[in-house]
């Protein structure tokens, strides 16, 4: 099984932290957020409860992933911080770890990734 990681962040709401403390090296499942009538590529942080959502920037690659079958997670690196856009919420930096039985498909990610990091 072939692996790739790269750093991010995850959009934590106030409403949130009544049912998740975020700690150092904390995994949490990503998976797409089926039922969101905003953002149809939306992916969430879970523990048993939605707790946050992926950036917009990278959600519909992830999304697409998680579509064909691809294990993920993310844990928590870093401490929180005030969320750069008006949405009044904190980000949490985060290492999203991907799972997949090929390169090639590792491979591909990595450029999509990186293409829109160059943005």
């Amino acid at each position: 099984m072939e692996k790739f990681t790269f750093d991010s962040d995850v959009r934590v709401y106030h409403v949130c932290k009544e049912v998740w403390k975020p700690a150092i090296s904390k995994i949490l499942l990503a998976q797409q957020e089926l039922d969101n009538a905003v953002d149809k590529f939306a992916m969430v942080a879970k523990n048993n409860e939605t707790v946050a959502h992926l950036l917009c920037k990278y959600s519909q690659i992830l999304w697409y992933l998680i579509a064909c079958g691809r294990k993920k997670h993310l844990e928590k690196t870093g401490p929180k911080h005030h969320c750069k856009q008006l949405c009044r919420g904190m980000e949490i930096p985060c290492r999203l770890v991907f799972s997949c039985s090929t390169k090639v498909k590792i491979d591909c990610l990595k450029e999509l990734l990186e293409s829109k990091t160059r943005r």
